[in-house]
């Protein structure tokens, strides 16, 4: 008879114990009572010592016979527990997702590969125009490496393509796994990782947790995409998880994109990054920045300037594809004057205000906001908020404008394609398109929407996605970007084809206002409750976090998805420091509140 310590899918940072057989093994599934109910729980540690004075209760039922994972994945779990501010518990069963309890085959791990071993932890990014030079990059390397390497993808479709690619071309086992799978295919594949050597891993961002004692390399594809965010709680970041374990085994890193994020162009400039720059900038597109003059609006259409149409009636009568792109989420305004271009801008940083939903005029950098003010300061015209239309009205404005055209709303909800189209008129998502026909112009009629959000890395998102569209299309292609502020830097380095310009730029604001890379942005969500008790402890956590090092941005009740309303602070910390987390675990215990460590948006 020993004892068990066992660890729960709770947001409680907390150990329990078990009486169990003698051969029980760690890191296993069990059944135990917990309170008046009966629970899954996972076993981290076999005890042979048992206290007298304790009166302990059996487990119920062990689910596997071997070990799920390996020392250095709970090592891994340990780290990230500590960095996402959550529970061992909620790393673990994220990571064994809905494995099936029942099943019929034996399995046995391989030992471990010593960490020290390895060849040297260093990161590296390199910068494709093409995904064919990429693909054969990716063959080389696997090629040229030792032992299991793991190549993650932002999309299922990615796995698909290459997996079918590298098929009966090379010599190692190649495993697919990603979360779409049919679950007893994933369990197989991670359970083939977890004994077996020398493996090929292709797969989306849960692939990073497969138990592979001989990984040697980790390569992550399009590393900028947000997809490898987790959208559930614990919201890891997968690339910072690879990094991560990267340092753990001591083996390289290496991130693929069209370009990079402003966090890495800060550790290129710091030299702890290698930047391996493949890219032909003379294969870009023309990219035109369109200044949205108010005289010179096609009144027909209401938000394509006369250009832009002619542009696409010009295209289209060539026999090329035209794309129109908008913004979903770009919802908030900008507060400019359209009889003299006057904008109003934040009194601390300069930054442009925009208009929130609340009718506030908010700065997305310094997180403050001003009264709205009924007509401009300088000239006192009232025509002064720029008027947003959304994808549905684009489509029925071009269906009644173009009755000769074949014109197809392209969203993620709506991805049916058909060659006879002329006009896709959708969201960013359209850039999944580009390579199976032959566009002669994309358009951002309203490329200020992808910047008036109330998130400080709002122009680096939209950099991003413009780079995507770039390096994707041909260079006989025009990139039209309509906008009020043609002159924002962001246009600037993409019309003078001079990218540094705008990380520059966007650097040295973040460096003057203290966010990232420069400091860590930390949000708090916390279901409102009208008691005293609620108000007594969140009064703790805020002192807890003005106590540490930390500076809070903003404290507002917002409403909550499922109903009711719910407090959201938004505070950053020094680089490099963390938050105490027995206490905030502590404290989150007593609260039941969800935290996010540099959340995509804020």
């Amino acid at each position: 008879m020993k004892l068990a310590k066992v660890i729960f899918d709770i947001p409680v940072e907390r150990e329990f114990f078990y009486l169990c057989g003698d051969n029980l093994k760690k890191f296993t599934r069990v059944l135990v009572p917990l309170g008046n109910k009966r629970r899954k729980g996972f076993v981290i540690e076999i005890e042979e010592e048992i206290k007298k004075d304790i009166e302990y209760k059996w487990i119920k039922k062990v689910y596997d016979a071997s070990p799920l994972i390996n020392n250095e994945i709970y090592q891994l779990s340990r780290i990230l527990s500590q960095k996402y501010y959550c529970s061992l518990g909620q790393i673990i069963f994220s990571i064994m997702g809905h494995f099936p309890l029942k099943y019929n085959f034996e399995f046995e791990s391989k030992k471990e590969e010593l960490f020290q071993n390895q060849s040297g932890f260093k990161k590296e990014i390199y910068l494709f125009d093409n995904e064919k030079e990429k693909f054969d990059f990716y063959i080389e390397l696997i090629e040229k490496t030792k032992n299991s390497l793991i190549i993650m993808f932002p999309e299922v479709s990615i796995v698909e393509k290459f997996f079918a690619l590298i098929q009966g071309k090379v010599n190692k086992k190649i495993l697919k796994y990603y979360g779409e799978m049919e679950r007893r295919e994933r369990f197989i594949n991670f359970l083939t990782s977890l004994k077996e050597k020398n493996l090929i891993i292709t797969g989306t961002r849960i692939s990073i947790f497969l138990p592979l004692s001989d990984l040697s390399l980790i390569v992550i594809d399009s590393y900028t995409d947000p997809s490898y965010k987790e959208k559930k709680y614990p919201k890891f970041n997968s690339v910072e998880v690879a990094e991560t374990r990267s340092i753990l085994r001591n083996i390289p890193f290496i991130l693929t994109s069209y370009t990079f994020s402003v966090n890495d162009y800060y550790e290129i400039k710091k030299n702890k990054v290698i930047l391996v720059d493949k890219r032909d900038f003379n294969k870009l597109p023309e990219i035109l920045i369109i200044n949205k003059k108010w005289n010179e609006i096609d009144k027909k259409t209401e938000f394509l300037t006369e250009f832009s149409s002619s542009l696409i009636e010009e295209t289209i009568l060539k026999g090329k594809k035209v794309g129109i792109i908008h913004n979903r989420k770009g919802n908030w305004k900008t507060f400019k004057c359209e009889n003299c271009g006057h904008v109003l801008r934040c009194k601390n940083c300069n930054s442009m205000l925009i208009l929130t939903g609340e009718n506030k005029l908010f700065c997305k950098y310094c997180r403050v906001s001003e009264n709205i003010i009924k007509k401009c300061l300088k000239c006192g015209s009232k025509k002064i908020i720029e008027r947003v239309v959304g994808i549905e009205k684009i489509y029925r404005i071009l269906k009644g404008l173009y009755n000769d055209f074949k014109i197809k709303k392209f969203t993620a909800e709506e991805r049916e394609i058909k060659n006879d189209i002329d006009i896709f008129v959708g969201t960013i998502i359209i850039k999944e398109i580009l390579n199976q026909f032959d566009f002669g112009a994309i358009i951002f009629p309203h490329a200020d929407s992808f910047l008036n959000t109330p998130y400080y890395n709002s122009e680096e998102i939209f950099f991003i996605i413009l780079n995507e569209f770039l390096w994707k299309l041909k260079k006989d292609t025009k990139l039209i970007l309509q906008t009020k502020n043609p002159n924002l830097e962001i246009f600037n380095s993409l019309k003078n084809k001079n990218f540094n310009e705008f990380y520059e730029k966007e650097l040295k604001m973040r460096e003057l206002l203290g966010y990232p890379p420069f400091s860590d942005i930390i949000v708090i969500e916390i279901p409102v409750k009208k008691s005293k008790f609620f108000e007594n402890r969140v009064n703790i956590l805020r002192k807890f976090i003005e106590n540490s090092d930390s500076q809070i941005l903003s404290s507002d009740i917002v409403d909550n998805k499922k109903g009711g309303k719910k407090l959201k602070i938004v505070f950053k910390i020094e680089k490099n420091k963390e938050l105490d987390f027995e206490k905030i675990m502590e404290i989150k215990e007593k609260l039941d509140f969800k935290i996010e460590l540099n959340p995509e948006i804020i």
